[in-house]
């Protein structure tokens, strides 16, 4: 039974790989997001048993999970793009999920410039990823273009803001608890 189910949904993958992807690609506009949401459709296709209910229920579900996955992924690309307008945000959006709340109100003392005068600071495959991420690419571009598994790129992307961190907190300590004006 199961050898007549994997046959069975690996013909149906078979026949639809390719117009899945289009359609992803087509909304997503790269192929590498593309793949991406079509093999997290095919996983819960496979994960719910959907080729078990014939051919065009399954091809249902397929479409209408490319087109919500693919339409998902464009609101969160939208929205990390819309953040990442400003280089520092990248760096201030997940830096320590650990730190105490206080320290959220430094980064207004905190400019962009400051932000790139310390990137100068860091090692140049942590700097070469979080300047990619700072223009809006998503971890599987930095991935495709630098040549690195993706888990690489969270790692270095992660010690960027860590070095950047450490880097920057003193300056916007300093320019909190600076010089107050006499009265």
């Amino acid at each position: 039974m199961r050898d007549e189910n994997d046959k069975q949904f690996n013909e149906l993958v078979a026949d639809h790989l390719r117009l899945l992807r289009r359609r992803a690609a087509n909304i997503l506009g790269n192929e590498a997001d593309a793949k991406d949401v079509v093999q997290h459709a095919l996983k819960e296709a496979w994960v719910r048993l959907i080729h078990c209910q014939g051919a065009e229920a399954w091809r249902a579900f397929m479409v209408t999970a490319v087109v919500n996955g693919s339409i998902s992924q464009l609101r969160h690309r939208d929205a990390e793009a819309r953040k990442c307008g400003n280089v520092a945000w990248v760096l201030l959006s997940e830096l320590d999920s650990e730190a105490p709340r206080d320290q959220d109100e430094l980064w207004r003392y905190i400019e962009p410039e400051d932000v790139l005068e310390a990137l100068a600071f860091i090692k140049p495959k942590l700097r070469a990823v979080y300047e990619l991420r700072a223009q809006g690419l998503s971890y599987a571009e930095i991935s495709s273009r630098l040549k690195l598994p993706s888990g690489t790129v969270a790692n270095h992307l992660s010690r960027a803001r860590d070095e950047l961190f450490e880097r920057l907190l003193p300056l916007a300590t300093l320019r909190r608890d600076g010089p107050k004006p006499s009265s």
